[in-house]
């Protein structure tokens, strides 16, 4: 699970946007906290404060005291407490005495209600927000308290204030602490998913790159080995199969360039050899003359051949060369094949056997597999000792392929050849003569034509072999190969 890029992907970004969620409902439960539980707590904490005043006042009206006229009464009680009282009339505001002497004589904005004067201090308490003369925001909680003449007239309340800010500091302080460690943390836990994302797409393709690099500087024994994500795992197979691809293409083009040069090599020294003998007079009566004549122009006609096929080839193999469709009989084309070899056949002593159906009618281009048969029965009786055997089948497989096999009971090709076969120019036997049975030279190119044609007619070719016993060469071919054109 989550080895893929896109999975990984989603996994990141999913934890980044929980992160932002759980800052987002910190915000929220922030100012939740700020309109409604920081009055709570203000409020509770004024009344914690306010019930034992208000015993402590009983007990001075007890004595006789009067209890909104003490300020010295109040001013200590305030102290103990930590809290400001004030005396504040009804309903303007007007506040008669401050335990910090800094508001008497002026105006606090409340809403005091003024309900008929109570008997007792043990009244209900009421409560809200004023705003003091300086304008600042304070919380209160306040009682109504009897006045003594001449103004008992008018309700006159005893309230404990809290500034805002003193109610909020404490949380606050531990709220700025909450968001800055949780700030910190969402940055932490960013910064470290961003690098192991960063890491894990790009590491795969740093290694990619450096890999590449080496193929590129002729190192072919590089491989990469990525497991994670599953896309750069892709990558890596197919970045190994196309170094094997290169390396093995390196291989060929070196095998080719030595292979032509081996080729041109024998027919161009003969050439050049003669040539000579005519210019500086060796050859200097008419039988000589010819006799020079002859072979270079025999081996002119050999490299004309050679570079004729190998151009052929090329454009096989380019895709430049299109098939010509057409309906043809596989079994004709295979008895007028044979035909062709019949007397080279009897000429080495080698039976030529068909067993073939009246008529296999297929699509492919004629002359392309008639060119197939013929490198196939020109290998087998150039490769067949006298008094051996070449043998053609044609099989019906079913109703979509036929199978065109030729065996023949000669030399066989070792087991390590066998993959090499049908490469241009490879040679089984370095040692054997390239002359054909027709008695023509042969280039190497015949079985890598026919491999070429075969792919062309969307068909397969293999070969199994035992030395000394035979070879069999088996092509497939499907009945209509241009469909898969469409």
């Amino acid at each position: 699970m989550f080895t893929g890029l896109q999975s990984r992907l989603m996994l990141s970004f999913s934890l980044l946007l929980l992160v932002c969620l759980c800052l987002l409902t910190l915000t929220f439960a922030v100012l939740f906290f700020v309109w409604v539980g920081l009055p709570k707590l203000a409020y509770a904490r004024l009344m914690d404060a306010a019930v034992p005043t208000l015993a402590n006042l009983e007990t001075l009206r007890q004595k006789g005291q009067p209890v909104a006229d003490n300020i010295g009464a109040l001013r200590d009680i305030a102290r103990e407490r930590g809290m400001r009282l004030l005396i504040v009339a009804a309903p303007t505001g007007a506040v008669l005495a401050d335990t910090e002497d800094a508001w008497t004589g002026s105006r606090v904005r409340a809403n005091l209600p003024t309900p008929t004067e109570t008997a007792s201090v043990s009244a209900s308490f009421v409560r809200g927000r004023m705003r003091g003369p300086d304008r600042s925001l304070f919380f209160y909680v306040a009682v109504p308290v009897r006045r003594s003449a001449p103004e008992a007239a008018r309700t006159v309340y005893l309230a404990w204030v809290l500034r805002w800010a003193e109610a909020a500091r404490p949380f606050v302080s531990s709220l700025l602490a909450s968001v800055l460690l949780s700030g910190v943390s969402a940055f932490v836990l960013s910064v470290l998913l961003a690098l192991w994302l960063a890491r894990s797409l790009a590491g795969p393709l740093r290694r990619t790159a450096e890999a590449a690099e080496r193929v590129a500087a002729g190192d072919y024994t590089t491989s990469l080995d990525i497991r994670v994500p599953d896309e750069a795992r892709r990558l890596a197979r197919s970045f190994n199969t196309m170094t094997r691809a290169v390396e093995a293409s390196q291989h060929s083009q070196r095998d080719f360039v030595a292979n032509v040069s081996h080729e041109l090599k024998t027919p161009l020294t003969s050439i050049q050899g003669f040539a000579q003998a005519i210019l500086d007079g060796t050859a200097s009566n008419e039988p000589a003359i010819r006799r020079a004549a002859t072979v270079i122009q025999g081996e002119a006609e050999r490299l004309s051949r050679m570079v004729g096929r190998l151009l052929d080839l090329t454009r096989l193999e380019s895709g430049e060369v299109s098939m010509s469709w057409n309906s043809v009989d596989l079994a004709k084309l295979v008895r007028a094949s044979a035909d062709r070899f019949a007397l080279l056949a009897d000429r080495k002593q080698v039976h030529l056997a068909l067993d073939l159906p009246d008529s296999v009618p297929i699509v492919g281009d004629g002359d392309r597999l008639t060119e197939v048969l013929t490198n196939l029965i020109d290998n087998a009786l150039n490769h067949t000792d006298p008094g051996g055997r070449v043998g053609m089948t044609v099989t019906d497989a079913n109703g979509d392929s036929v199978t065109i096999s030729v065996t023949d009971t000669g030399h066989g090709i070792p087991a390590e050849d066998l993959p090499r076969i049908f490469e241009r120019f490879y040679q089984v036997d370095k040692s054997r003569s390239r002359q054909t049975i027709a008695g023509q030279p042969g280039v190497g190119l015949g079985l890598a034509i026919v491999s070429e044609i075969v792919r062309g007619h969307n068909g397969r070719v293999n070969v199994e072999s035992v030395l000394g016993v035979g070879s069999r060469f088996t092509v497939t071919l499907p009945r209509h190969p241009e469909r898969a054109h469409l």
